[in-house]
């Protein structure tokens, strides 16, 4: 544990500043957890020592953004760049059924912003109305972290063909029966990311699947949608988790086209302890805030 600490602190100077506070919030939360369930246990030489020197270290020293892989994507995508990438599949999709799917499958994450692993199982229906209804088998439901197996999520304005691309996912899905799920999945980012360094040019960071689940969870901000009704969206147990690990309203596009279910939306929990609150030794109980 002392080890632990220490290298975290020693270390953070190859970290982002995000990263550094997020890991020490986490690693202060469970040594809290640990000491109180058994005191006697973490009382050896140098522990409370380490554990003060992670408490009193910032970050400062740590960098501005980190190194790994993750930083590089972005979490954001104007409508120019999506319009730009969409135009450059559609081009490919004439003779190559990965970039048609690849298509379909950017056009659900942007309207719907489902998590890209989410994408399989996935069922659509249109209804009398115009709109489209999804119902998503929910990824991250273990610990209270979702509201269940499935959730239905509705989408209205939408154009012929973006129904039409949305519609034509499951045939994309039927036609990789038996076959790989996760592989085929690798194979349709591997497409966007080819597609975006072909129809943007030379850029510092590219869209990545992920990147439409943090522009959707934007937009639904940047039009005052409430956090209960984007985490019922999104899927999350939590209204404090979109406001706390996704993108800011300043970078939404000033739309959403998503309608959360209802009853989801009565389900969502105002309130969570997180790391950050355990730093303090306390719990946030207010309610949260978009």
């Amino acid at each position: 544990m002392v080890e632990m600490m220490d290298a975290l602190v020693d270390g953070r100077g190859n970290m982002s500043a995000a990263t550094f506070r997020l890991r020490k919030a986490a690693v202060v939360h469970c040594l809290h957890l640990l000491i109180s369930s058994s005191p006697d246990r973490y009382r050896g030489p140098g522990f409370h020592e380490a554990m003060e020197r992670l408490g009193a270290t910032s970050s400062a020293g740590c960098r501005k953004r980190g190194s790994n892989t993750s930083s590089k994507k972005s979490r954001t995508i104007s409508k120019g760049d999506l319009r730009k990438i969409e135009a450059r599949l559609l081009r490919l999709a004439s003779h190559s059924r990965i970039a048609g799917a690849t298509l379909a499958a950017i056009t659900l994450l942007n309207i719907f912003g489902m998590r890209p692993s989410e994408l399989i199982g996935l069922r659509t229906a249109s209804l009398p109305d115009g709109s489209i209804e999804l119902n998503i088998r929910c990824s991250k439901i273990t610990n209270g972290r979702g509201l269940g197996e499935f959730r239905k999520v509705r989408a209205v304005g939408l154009t012929d063909n973006e129904k039409a691309l949305i519609l034509s996912w499951p045939v994309y899905l039927a036609s990789t029966a038996g076959q790989d799920e996760a592989k085929f999945l690798r194979n349709l980012k591997a497409c966007l990311r080819r597609a975006a360094e072909t129809a943007l040019g030379a850029r510092p960071s590219y869209p990545s699947f992920y990147t439409f689940r943090h522009q959707a969870i934007a937009d639904m901000k940047s039009v005052g949608r409430n956090p209960e009704q984007i985490a019922a969206a999104m899927g999350h147990g939590s209204s404090r988790t979109a406001t706390t690990h996704y993108a800011r309203k300043s970078t939404g596009r000033g739309s959403t086209r998503l309608s959360p279910d209802p009853a989801l939306v009565a389900r969502v929990r105002a309130t969570a302890t997180t790391y950050s609150s355990s730093l303090q030794g306390n719990k946030r109980t207010g309610p949260t805030t978009a």
